[in-house]
């Protein structure tokens, strides 16, 4: 199973449908948001069903969940964008989050910048941001590839401008 992962794309949706049309053979697409009524769009490659967001701390007119758990693969990730665990200061909320939810995935945003780390039996990833990257990486999104018996595989593309 493949999952495309993008963050904070602040209403422009223009690199994250051609990340999303070289990467159309994913199995389901996550935003995690600022600019979450950005995955509309997605709509025209992928499923509805398919399409799984949650607001961000930008999407003010948004009735989205701020927090999900879904289970892709029979693996738990909890979702969300990340500013009501302080991410920005580090990840000691969000994992105690998905710990107590029984996730073995965390997915955020917020902070513009890609990152992944694998703590206390708890993979922690964002995906960075395609239109506002900040730090050195430039604009980037998630790949997530499980396979049955695998650990999840994580990884940052790097949009080519």
């Amino acid at each position: 199973m493949k999952l495309l992962v993008f963050a904070d794309t602040h209403h422009s949706t223009r690199r994250m449908l051609q990340a999303a049309m070289k990467e159309r053979e994913a199995d389901a697409c996550i935003h995690l948001g600022d600019g979450v009524a950005d995955a509309d769009a997605l709509q025209t490659l992928f499923s509805p069903s398919a399409i799984y967001r949650v607001q961000g701390n930008c999407d003010y007119d948004s009735s989205d969940f701020e927090d999900r758990l879904v289970s892709f693969d029979h693996t738990l990730f909890f979702i969300t964008h990340g500013h009501h665990y302080g991410v920005k200061y580090g990840l000691e909320q969000l994992w105690q989050a998905a710990r107590e939810s029984e996730a073995k995935v965390a997915l955020y945003g917020h902070t513009h910048m890609p990152h992944y780390e694998y703590t206390r039996g708890i993979h922690l990833f964002n995906p960075g941001s395609l239109n506002m990257p900040r730090g050195k990486a430039g604009p980037t999104y998630g790949i997530i590839t499980l396979e049955a018996g695998q650990m999840p595989k994580f990884d940052v593309v790097h949009y080519k401008v």
